[in-house]
């Protein structure tokens, strides 16, 4: 086991095999890879409304998959699909769901049998005038754009819906080497590396994650480069343009440029500090006029900020039984642990990841929609699971210094953390534990 764990290219076959063969799993069916649920299928909608009308309008696209389009994906074809779109009067964020009946099976039928969406009350002069504007995503459209660049060779074919969700597993799979550019820098040795590579990737929801139609695959990417960027062969610029394709996905995701912007602040490193920006600022600009030309104004989001108790949101994100971090990566305790280590071993280095790490937890923190919504685990702590785990590369050592029942305690984690992930990225334990979902299938 210890020659196994000393050689690279074996470890990196092993997670980056596991990592495509979840792919084709989802649930109890083997096959081409699918949008399964939650919001996935409005990624998946607002994309073929880029391809096919150039657009971000997606009423037509709504309408479509009612009447049995697969625009939403293969599953949702002829399903009563409830629109994940913002309408915005007179300066006044309005829901779809404020609205409409978000329950399926309320609405009505049209001769065909295709399902109508359902007002909630009889419409008024204001209601109809909401109804007569465009249908534009509740969700940001950065994940849209730039799958949209990638795929636009596939458009209008059946690979569309496949590909999109692979574009998904070659994020966490570049994740693994940018993971490993940052974590070699403290490793002792290569099997520290790799034991390191071993548990992140398949110890931790990125191996679910890594399936899915979520803007977190893409995001973890961005945070791991960004900061395996910032040190060594820094590349100031390239961190920057990552930061802001992830403002494109969430424009709090800039928060993680903020320690590299302070630190060449501090440094006087003006040139660095500019070439940070460029990314963000063209970002921005981007972002600017989408708003203006959806909403009619450069301010108006397709979601607000809504803050909650930070204290609520960080036991829920770390201790939830359906969405904490802890029951679904339980390896992660002995590497929080390891963090004194590293910090010890590259204080300067260690603080400033740190800090991104502290900056991007507390802003999910701070939301009363931690949870992430209809999903699989810990959503909103993925983008930061790389970095998180970075520590990892000191689990070998700490191992050896631990008397026989730490020891024990310790292999027991990683062992639960590798099963417990493999269920989760079968796919079958949205909304709940994937062990409680084990105990289901193999005691009822």
């Amino acid at each position: 086991m210890k020659r196994y764990l000393s050689s690279d290219p074996a470890v990196l076959a092993t997670v980056i095999v596991l990592l495509v063969a979840s792919l084709f799993v989802q649930g109890k069916r083997v096959g081409l890879p699918r949008a399964f649920s939650g919001d996935e299928p409005h990624y998946l909608l607002a994309l073929n409304s880029v391809l096919r009308d150039g657009d971000f309008d997606l009423k037509n696209n709504y309408a479509a998959v009612h009447r049995g389009s697969d625009q939403a994906g293969r599953a949702f074809a002829g399903q009563a699909l409830a629109h994940h779109v913002t309408f915005v009067l007179a300066g006044q964020r309005t829901y779809w769901g404020n609205l409409y009946n978000d329950d399926g099976s309320k609405w009505s039928r049209d001769g065909a049998g295709h399902p109508l969406p359902t007002l909630l009350a009889p419409a008024t002069a204001q209601t109809r005038a909401l109804l007569a504007l465009p249908e534009y995503p509740h969700h940001p459209v950065g994940s849209a754009l730039l799958m949209a660049a990638l795929l636009w060779p596939v458009r209008n074919t059946s690979l569309l819906e496949p590909l999109s969700v692979a574009v998904s597993t070659l994020s966490i799979v570049l994740c693994v080497f940018f993971f490993r550019r940052l974590a070699r820098r403290y490793a002792p040795d290569g099997m520290s590396l790799n034991v390191a590579t071993l548990v992140t990737f398949l110890g931790t929801p990125l191996w679910a994650y890594a399936r899915s139609l979520f803007n977190e695959p893409y995001l973890a990417l961005f945070f791991i480069a960004i900061y395996a960027l910032a040190h060594g062969k820094r590349s100031d610029l390239g961190a920057g343009a990552l930061a802001g394709l992830g403002l494109l996905m969430k424009p709090v995701f800039l928060i993680v440029l903020l320690p590299l912007g302070v630190r060449a602040l501090l440094r006087r490193e003006f040139g660095a500090l500019l070439r940070l920006s460029v990314g963000p600022l063209f970002a921005v600009a981007l972002l600017f006029y989408l708003n203006n030309r959806m909403f009619g104004s450069p301010f108006m989001a397709t979601q607000s900020f809504i803050f909650a108790n930070p204290v609520w949101g960080a036991l829920g994100l770390l201790f939830h039984p359906t969405h904490g971090l802890l029951p679904f990566a339980p390896i992660v305790l002995p590497v929080l642990v390891c963090w004194k280590r590293l910090t010890e071993a590259a204080k300067p280095e260690a603080v400033l990841l740190a800090a991104g790490i502290v900056l991007y937890f507390g802003i999910f923190a701070s939301v009363p929609y931690w949870r992430g919504g209809y999903c699989p685990g810990p959503r909103y702590l993925v983008p930061l699971l790389p970095a998180l785990m970075v520590p990892a590369v000191y689990l070998p050592a700490f191992y050896a210094w631990l008397a026989r029942p730490g020891q024990t305690l310790m292999v027991g984690l990683g062992l639960m953390s590798v099963l417990i992930n493999a269920v989760l990225a079968s796919n079958s334990s949205w909304n709940t534990h994937p062990l409680l979902r084990l105990y289901s299938a193999c005691c009822t």
